[in-house]
């Protein structure tokens, strides 16, 4: 959590944040499976509700980008009762900080995920994707939180 009221660690926190959810994930999901993977029976892995994702590099040039962490950062203000001007809030100024913030860069990690097949109450077969509790606590994530607390 953020308990620095700076403007520039939040903003460092949300880059942080998307960087995480829409790039470092979605890169390991495929190095875990690859778009040419094969289920157990030998069909294609990535058909139907599961579809191919795409990572999302972090670029404060990119409108998406930076809408989102000016979306981030305005929330997360008004949550914590963190009074920011219009000027500190303007996309001009979140630009000029998040151009000076280093993206993270992504690591691979050894996360173990399993497919088990089980029945649900139709007897119909279903997959379950389970993640270890590595990722929560790797030390990327232990490091981004005590830059946080500074």
């Amino acid at each position: 959590m953020i308990v620095n009221k700076d403007i520039n660690k939040m903003c460092e926190y949300a880059i942080n944040c998307y960087t995480e959810n829409f790039d470092h994930r979605i890169q390991q999901l495929l190095i875990t499976f690859p778009p040419d993977c094969k289920s157990k029976d030998g069909s294609d892995f990535w058909v139907g509700s599961k579809r191919l994702p795409h990572p999302i590099h972090f670029d404060a040039n990119i409108d998406l980008c930076l809408n989102y962490v000016a979306k981030f950062v305005q929330i997360l203000s008004h949550s914590l009762g963190i009074q920011l001007t219009k000027e500190q809030l303007s996309l001009e100024n979140i630009k000029k900080i998040c151009s000076s913030i280093k993206i993270p860069e992504f690591v691979k990690k050894d996360i173990k995920i399993d497919l088990n097949e089980e029945e649900d109450d139709n007897n119909k077969k279903k997959k379950v994707l389970s993640i270890s509790e590595q990722e929560k606590n790797s030390p990327e994530n232990q490091e981004a939180q005590k830059k946080l607390m500074k």
